[in-house]
């Protein structure tokens, strides 16, 4: 990826879908925009995809991430598939174990303690899937063979990995395209990114221009940083987040909070950085709106190109 790009998250809310936030992100000029992946709240990852593939045009659209073991993978190849061909543009599919939400595993029929070996072998049925070969598994969950998955048109999506975990980056680097952790501080980006960076010399994978460095945060728009403490914090979509946490893991305040907050995760490495909207608030979507649209091409002009110590490497990505 080349330069900066900065993104958008669906989080539900009151004033607003995903239809109608997936407009107004793409006419404030974002370059790309995401859902979440629940059953109990918020949105369907892969229904959300499907709605921003026909309310955008432009954007990259992408999940944040999908629950890998609520689906058989083949279900979510073809539905992916689906979604790609009707965007006609990048679609990633962000994509993780889960596990933040134990009843939704329970709702799902699925195993929660079994989640990151599932999710290890749906990946790998997935990419043999969308190979536009005839493909044959035999794994824990998946038997099968001889099947051609029938193409569509246009490229394949792209697909980030989730988490915070060890096994996370070790995920990301032979199965992803892309690495994107979830409310993590600055500090704690750049550091998984040099553990990254450990991992894929280990075992001798390339993380070079074709592997995207990306990381989730969220904006909490206020006077200043304490009025929007006070907005944000405590309200269900943040429930079980320490005051701590919230204060170095989330971008709170007006403006010029917002600009160094975005600055702090680009100087640590982040050449893709996707901000959710708060869920919940009145007029949240506006707010928000609001104010990336003053500082998004400013963001783009002066950080488009990779200066810092952090930033990923340069090369061609390949694979052992």
């Amino acid at each position: 990826m080349n330069g900066v790009e900065i993104g958008a998250m669906y989080m539900g809310g009151a004033d607003s879908g995903v239809k109608e936030f997936g407009i107004a992100a793409e006419a404030a000029g974002f370059d790309s925009v995401w859902t979440g992946d629940h059953l109990a709240h918020y949105i369907d990852g892969i229904a959300g995809l499907g709605i921003l593939a026909g309310c955008t045009e432009r954007v990259t659209i992408g999940s944040n991430v999908l629950v890998v073991p609520f689906r058989r993978p083949a279900v979510i190849a073809k539905a992916l598939l689906t979604v790609a061909q009707s965007a006609g543009r990048r679609v990633v599919m962000g994509v993780g174990p889960g596990g933040d939400v134990p009843i939704e595993f329970a709702m799902a029929g699925a195993d929660h303690s079994t989640r990151g070996r599932y999710t290890d072998e749906a990946l790998d049925v997935i990419a043999g899937l969308w190979s536009g070969r005839p493909f044959s598994y035999a794994g824990e969950w998946n038997n099968f063979g001889d099947v051609v998955m029938e193409p569509v048109a246009g490229a394949r999506p792209d697909v980030w990995i989730g988490g915070r975990s060890a096994a996370a980056l070790r995920r990301a680097v032979l199965r992803g395209r892309g690495y994107n952790p979830y409310l993590v501080s600055p500090d704690q980006v750049a550091a998984r990114y040099r553990e990254l960076r450990t991992v894929a010399t280990e075992v001798g994978v390339d993380l070079g221009r074709g592997f995207d460095f990306a990381a989730t945060t969220f904006y909490v728009p206020g006077a200043d940083a304490e009025d929007a403490l006070q907005r944000g914090y405590g309200r269900v979509g943040f429930s079980g987040v320490s005051e701590q946490h919230f204060r170095r893991a989330y971008i709170l305040g007006d403006v010029e909070d917002l600009r160094r907050g975005i600055d702090a995760y680009l100087a640590a490495g982040v050449r893709h950085l996707v901000v959710g909207c708060a869920p919940g608030a009145p007029r949240q979507l506006d707010a928000f709106v609001g104010a990336f649209t003053e500082i998004l091409d400013e963001v783009r002009g002066t950080l488009g190109t990779p200066t810092v110590t952090n930033a990923p490497t340069e090369g061609t990505r390949s694979r052992p």
